[in-house]
């Protein structure tokens, strides 16, 4: 005669059953581009933004794995993100590599864009190799809508913790060339108690948003250690605040300079010198796929860490 389950197992046992319904799986939507590394891996790119994430309150707050991405890598923490100090000119001025003069975005409304002229980079990308694998994952969910319109996977989502596990499934499931993730937890948080080192709400959502990028960084190493890939991963705030905001203060220098990382290994460790800007994140990425055509496109900026 079997013996009944007991009531611990059988709560075990549903709980396991459930946890792994619960990982929905991501759509894989894929492509063969015509990209061919030119040593024995293949370069990808993984950037993770913080929106809203002071330079100040980052080295005072607890974040080890942003830490250590700087430690082994090239960094700032007074970095230019350009006047129009909303977010949707920020994140333009970042994956476009050009400033509002020429993307056209001055306000989070995203009017007069001119992203045919000036596109993100993914899309230049896309042209030079045919196509990429490109999963796009925000918080912000204009981004996606308005900007980053050329992603194979798009995931918008108003939570931090969902928007990480969806890129975790797509980086471990698929097989991605580029991969955006922006939390935005900080910069909301940031709106309602104010942003600044002194708030232990807002130091508590940075210290979260690590803990979310050790996870993208460990999942990216993985993949490393799997398959002849090396990443390059690149991690960068849109704009600070002050306890009263952040739009319209592009004079202060706790909302217009900011921080940026990069980690790979053609990146050259140590503080990047002279002061770089956000623009030059586009550059650095292309140099760093080996697009020689880079300096020939209308950018602002220039490699930097290599």
């Amino acid at each position: 005669m079997k013996k009944p389950l007991s009531s611990t197992f059988f709560l075990l046992l549903l709980g396991l059953l459930l946890a792994s319904c619960s990982r929905d799986p991501i759509d894989c939507i894929t492509c063969d581009s015509r990209f061919v590394g030119t040593q024995d891996t293949i370069r990808k790119v993984l950037i993770i933004g913080i929106d809203g994430c002071r330079s100040d309150a980052l080295l005072q707050a607890n974040t080890p794995n942003l830490d250590a991405l700087a430690a082994t890598g090239a960094y700032h923490y007074h970095v230019d993100r350009g006047s129009y100090t909303w977010s949707a000119p920020g994140w333009s001025d970042i994956l476009c590599g050009v400033w509002p003069a020429k993307h056209g975005v001055t306000f989070n409304t995203f009017d007069n864009k001119h992203y045919d002229q000036y596109p993100p980079f993914t899309e230049t990308l896309s042209n030079l190799w045919g196509c990429i694998n490109f999963g796009s994952f925000v918080h912000y969910i204009a981004l996606n809508n308005q900007l980053l319109t050329g992603a194979g996977v798009r995931v918008g989502v108003k939570d931090d913790e969902q928007v990480t596990h969806a890129a975790l499934r797509y980086i471990e499931d698929c097989n991605p060339d580029v991969v955006f993730v922006h939390l935005g937890e900080v910069d909301h948080i940031g709106h309602l108690k104010g942003f600044d080192p002194s708030v232990p709400e807002y130091i508590a959502k940075v210290e979260q948003s690590d803990r979310f990028a050790g996870e993208l960084i460990d999942a990216v190493h993985q993949r490393e250690a799997k398959y002849s890939e090396d990443w390059l991963i690149v991690s960068v705030t849109d704009h600070g605040g002050t306890m009263s905001g952040h739009g319209g203060k592009d004079d202060v220098d706790v909302v217009r300079y900011v921080w940026m990382i990069f980690n790979g290994k053609h990146i050259i460790p140590g503080e990047i010198l002279p002061e770089p800007a956000v623009v030059d994140i586009v550059p650095t990425i292309f140099n760093y796929l080996h697009i020689s055509v880079w300096y020939s496109l209308p950018l602002d900026g220039q490699v930097v860490g290599m």
